[in-house]
């Protein structure tokens, strides 16, 4: 009897899924594709003339990345990540006509994230939170590029599955805004320096993987 109680406890101890991970840490790896919002860029020149709304109309469809690591400290986890985001240019709309577009956005990030987390770390797990950090975004047209380092924000919601004692497979949904405000010089059009006001806006789909 003894023999068999013994090969059950085993048994369910191979086929058992991880347990509670509450007080480890852990690294997480995060890729996926990525969806932009049209960029409206408004610009302010020396002069006192005003351009608005010109605009990056269409982006293609780019991709996210991102490395993470942090702590699980029950119901709250905390971590740093560090992320790359990179989109073509579809099409510009300048003076409400659409042409085509031949340039990219890229933004990286470093950011503190604060997630809560709910269920069970036996099976499905769900978590919500966001995070706020530092970021450098470029958009770059025709070998012309506005960049600017600056405060960034996200929203993230996802839920994950242990598939191993150590391993977490889960997907990712994340809102992430990058302010644009820079000073840009267009004395090439006769118009002297400019003050350029427009946001990066991306909303991703992110595969990911949890190592415990």
């Amino acid at each position: 009897m003894r023999k068999y109680l013994l090969a059950a406890v085993a048994a369910a101890a191979i086929t058992s899924p991880a347990m509670a991970r509450d007080g480890a840490g852990y690294l997480g790896i995060d890729l996926g594709p990525m969806l932009v919002e049209d960029i409206a860029i408004d610009i302010e020149t020396a002069a006192g003339t005003n351009f608005n709304d010109y605009a990056i109309g269409d982006h293609k469809i780019g991709y996210d990345a991102a490395v993470s690591a942090g702590y699980d400290f029950g119901a709250v986890r905390a971590e740093a990540e560090l992320a790359y985001k990179r989109a073509g240019h579809d099409e510009y709309i300048v003076n409400g006509v659409a042409v085509d577009g031949d340039g990219r956005t890229t933004s990286m990030s470093i950011m503190g994230n604060l997630l809560l987390d709910f269920g069970d770390d036996d099976g499905w797990q769900g978590s919500v939170g966001g995070g706020v950090g530092l970021a450098r975004t470029r958009v770059t047209i025709e070998g012309d590029r506005i960049s600017d380092v600056g405060l960034a924000w996200q929203l993230l919601a996802g839920i994950r599955y242990p598939v191993s004692d150590n391993v977490d497979f889960g997907l990712k949904y994340r809102l992430y805004n990058h302010k644009l405000e820079e000073s840009l010089s267009l004395a090439d059009f006769g118009l002297g320096t400019a003050d350029i006001d427009g946001r990066f806006r991306s909303h991703s789909l992110l595969a990911s993987l949890t190592f415990n």
